[in-house]
């Protein structure tokens, strides 16, 4: 009997390895990050249901070998994703929120549960800056810090630092690289990006309460990237007014 509980506990993980295998000998490579994180819901569920007694945490161990191939797939393909490519990368993406979300209800670990929204955002974040033009990419930083915020607000999320990051990321971004690839039929773009700081600004002032560092890590930075932006940018003679117009939405 001792030898029969062995021998169940060591042959799902024989199993899946022996898959995971045959799936990298077999399929594409764009495809096995989707098939990788359907494999971690699989053992997910066949745990949870008590059908295989393999420990919770190897199905983020497999959905992890799943992130690991897409990122590699993302900067092999750089800024050459056809529509498929989305589909399938995004999917994905999908498929690990789904994951995290069901992992959340069973994990007690507050840090792990933090430790999986820094690697998902963080995932979804490569995909994106090894694939769209850098003009788009601020309105990524700012869109994902806002949604980051809501979550936090919504007690979804316990860590309000990472839509702190990806405000920061985005006034990086609009202040020292985007004024390289200005295009004045763009300009709407722009316009989104000032809006979007500006909600994040507004938002992260009414749902961070206890944040003591308001000032420095929200007006300052916006204040600098959009000053640096509209000096790289425009015409010497235009700059006053552009700033007196930011001192004003400010």
């Amino acid at each position: 009997k001792e030898e029969t509980n062995n021998y169940l506990k060591v042959l799902p993980y024989v199993q899946n390895l022996w898959l995971m295998l045959l799936l990298f000998i077999q399929v594409e490579l764009t495809y096995l990050p989707v098939l990788f994180m359907l494999l971690a819901l699989l053992n997910y569920w066949l745990i949870t249901k008590n059908a295989v007694k393999i420990g919770i945490h190897f199905a983020p161990i497999v959905a992890f070998l799943a992130i690991i191939i897409s990122v590699f797939y993302s900067f092999n393909k750089l800024n050459n994703f056809d529509g498929l490519d989305w589909v399938l990368q995004l999917g994905s993406v999908g498929l690990g929120v789904i994951l995290s979300i069901l992992l959340d209800k069973k994990e007690e670990n507050q840090s792990l549960k933090t430790n999986y929204q820094i690697i998902l955002n963080a995932w979804l974040s490569i995909i994106m800056f090894t694939q769209l033009e850098h003009k788009w990419l601020p309105i990524f930083w700012a869109m994902t810090a806002i949604l980051n915020l809501f979550l936090y607000h919504k007690k979804i999320s316990q860590e309000k630092n990472i839509s702190i990051v990806y405000y920061l990321l985005a006034n990086l971004h609009l202040g020292f690289l985007s004024f390289n690839y200005y295009e004045s039929k763009y300009l709407a773009i722009y316009l989104l990006i000032f809006a979007l700081l500006a909600a994040y600004i507004y938002l992260a002032s009414k749902w961070i309460e206890d944040f003591k560092l308001k000032n420095s890590l929200l007006i300052y930075p916006a204040t600098l990237s959009i000053g640096c932006f509209l000096y790289f940018t425009f015409d010497k003679g235009i700059l006053t007014f552009f700033w007196i117009l930011e001192a004003l939405g400010l």
